[in-house]
């Protein structure tokens, strides 16, 4: 009863009526609920559904409907299909309007000047594994950077939460065209037909890091000829073996050198 006296226009300030203010709209109307402990209503319907009567939850699904519909202006009203109950109302404006579908003019005019950078003045190496992984990323990155587009490799939940469908499309397929057009022509690996995204995170697990430690990393501060020929043959046993046999067959040899005769040592 509390609910149904309760005025929503004193929380719901506007009318939606587009991608403009669909956000402040959206917040208000959750304002709404959590004062009345009830968002759990559009945002975890299923325990919603488990917590309440089945009376007490048509209640509710009315008097939401009633408020949504009548914070709409006339002609977001008109696409919204009244039959619907207030939750699948919910969904739909969602969909349509908290992630803006088409590109402004703008961010096409952007566009067309990246489709027309020439990417060598930016990315001069062509890309042929770990040895020169690191600048060639440095190059892609600064290219990005330039464009002020780096959140579609660095943030990619931005990116798609930020730009239009088409947009996010477009890019994709301008940025694996820049990828793949400054790869060495023995990277033949992986999937061509993945995404720009999934492509660049192949190529960083592939080369970002190098799988075997460095005879100097495993030296240390060890500087002794005897020390020197053991980490030499772990190196040479590391690149031929896998880390589990390189362990072992390592332990074995000190173990064995150990149970030497004093003699023989």
């Amino acid at each position: 009863m509390h609910a149904s006296n309760v005025n929503a226009s004193n929380f719901v300030s506007v009318k939606l009526s587009g991608h403009s203010n669909y956000h402040i709209w959206k917040a208000q109307m959750l304002s709404l609920l959590d004062k009345l402990m009830i968002r759990d209503i559009v945002e975890n319907r299923q325990y919603w559904f488990k917590s309440k009567s089945e009376d007490f939850v048509k209640k509710y699904v009315i008097l939401l409907k009633a408020w949504i519909l009548g914070s709409l202006n006339e002609e977001v009203l008109g696409y919204v299909d009244y039959s619907a109950c207030a939750h699948c109302i919910w969904v739909t404006l969602e969909d349509e309007y908290c992630f803006s579908r088409y590109p402004t003019e703008r961010e096409l005019e952007e566009y067309m000047h990246a489709s027309n950078v020439n990417v060598s003045q930016f990315v001069s190496v062509k890309l042929s594994g770990r040895r020169n992984y690191d600048l060639w990323k440095a190059q892609m990155l600064s290219l990005l950077d330039k464009l002020m587009i780096l959140d579609i490799v660095e943030n990619r939940q931005n990116w798609l939460d930020t730009k239009s469908e088409v947009l996010v499309r477009k890019y994709d397929i301008l940025l694996k065209a820049w990828i793949l057009g400054s790869l060495n022509e023995v990277l033949t690996d992986f999937n061509y037909s993945a995404c720009a995204h999934g492509i660049w995170v192949t190529l960083e697990d592939e080369y970002c890091f190098s799988r075997y430690p460095t005879g100097w990393a495993l030296q240390g501060r060890s500087t002794s000829w005897s020390s020197k020929v053991a980490i030499g043959r772990l190196v040479a046993d590391s690149r031929s073996r896998s880390p589990c046999s390189v362990k072992k067959s390592f332990v074995s040899r000190q173990r064995e050198k150990a149970d030497m005769p004093e003699k023989i040592k």
